[in-house]
């Protein structure tokens, strides 16, 4: 009764149906595909790359817990490191200091990766009340690194940043 089924034969798009080695490496490539797409999707960024060629390994801060939490608690952050905070959307980012036990550059950048605001030499908030700052012009990415990074690497606004999956 059901004989159709059994002749029917399934066929992926472009995949060689005869030769058992073909199908290998096709499958292979397939998988290297979804591998390197992970990476830009889920990894990316790892690195923030900056029009000078400064380069900051950065960890992120995607998540609502993550981005409430940020650097909180931490004894330190390693030179050439950073948080990068990730917003669905392009807005006014707000920041405070409160639990930080050192002070921070904040670096506002735009869905088009370029940088619209800097707040230097922010801080650690030694009271109950922190004073909040908030971007000056719209952000969808916020980068924050140790004090005097953006002094010493002169890093200004305006510049151009790119991304990484790389930690090299």
């Amino acid at each position: 009764m059901f004989e159709f089924l059994k002749k029917k034969k399934v066929v992926v798009l472009g995949m060689p149906e005869k030769h058992p080695v073909l199908r290998r490496m096709f499958l292979f490539f397939q998988a290297v595909v979804i591998i390197v797409g992970l990476c830009l999707l889920v990894v990316l960024p790892r690195q923030v790359i900056f029009d000078n060629g400064v380069k900051v390994k950065v960890e992120r801060a995607d998540s609502f817990i993550e981005k409430q939490e940020g650097l909180m608690f931490r004894d330190k952050l390693e030179d050439g490191h950073g948080m990068l905070f990730i917003f669905r959307h392009e807005g006014q980012a707000s920041f405070w200091m409160k639990n930080m036990k050192f002070p921070l550059d904040l670096i506002f950048i735009s869905k088009d990766k370029k940088i619209v605001d800097i707040k230097q030499n922010f801080q650690p908030c030694l009271v109950e009340n922190c004073p909040v700052y908030k971007s000056v012009v719209a952000a969808q990415y916020v980068l924050e690194v140790n004090a005097g990074f953006v002094e010493k690497n002169k890093i200004s606004i305006g510049d151009s940043i790119s991304f990484s999956c790389s930690w090299f």
